[in-house]
């Protein structure tokens, strides 16, 4: 994996390793580029035309991803949780599946954690660019189809579980659930 910041340098070592063949994409090799939506304009423009040649010259995948936050549920309480998503190369003003670059992302971080980065708490880089990095990795090696669902799709229930109530104690004699990695699976049924 590459980290591409969108600078020279990191285009100019890019270019090289693929150059030089140390990059193949048969091996799972890959660039990223985090965005943090507070670019030069310019800078996105350097970046977009890098993962253009990156992918035509090389044939090496260039993704642009983002730090995002999704809506999460448990036990009826809702919270944000950290995740990325893959953006296209163009301004999200012309399509909605684009980048943001007016600091934007800037802001949801300091929503969510209630408190300005500073030299104490390098955050920025932390949550911008290494936590939505290290997602989309995990997923890019871990061999899954695509990414995992982020973010809250079960209805939640009035007495606070996930998937309509669907998960209820043994006594009831309904089926018992199991929590496994966002999705309720159903264990067993005590009626037979």
């Amino acid at each position: 994996m590459v980290s591409f910041s969108g600078g020279r340098s990191s285009a100019a070592l890019t270019f090289m390793a693929a150059e030089e063949g140390l990059l193949d994409a048969g091996r799972g090799d890959i660039v990223l580029f985090a965005n943090t939506s507070a670019e030069h304009p310019g800078t996105y423009e350097f970046a977009a035309e890098c993962k253009r040649r990156i992918e035509t010259e090389f044939g090496l995948p260039f993704f642009w991803l983002e730090f995002t936050t999704v809506e999460d549920a448990w036990r009826g309480e809702y919270w944000r949780k950290l995740s990325y998503r893959l953006v296209k190369p163009i301004p999200i003003e012309d399509d909605p599946e684009g980048f943001r670059s007016t600091g934007e992302l800037f802001e949801d971080l300091v929503s969510l954690q209630g408190m300005l980065p500073n030299v104490h708490s390098r955050t920025c880089t932390a949550k911008l660019k290494l936590y939505p990095s290290h997602l989309l990795l995990s997923e890019w090696l871990g061999g899954t189809e695509g990414p995992a669902h982020s973010g809250h799709y079960w209805s939640v229930s009035d007495d606070g579980t996930r998937g309509g109530g669907s998960c209820q104690p043994r006594s009831s004699r309904k089926p018992l659930c199991a929590r496994t990695r966002n999705r309720i699976t159903r264990i067993s049924n005590p009626q037979g």
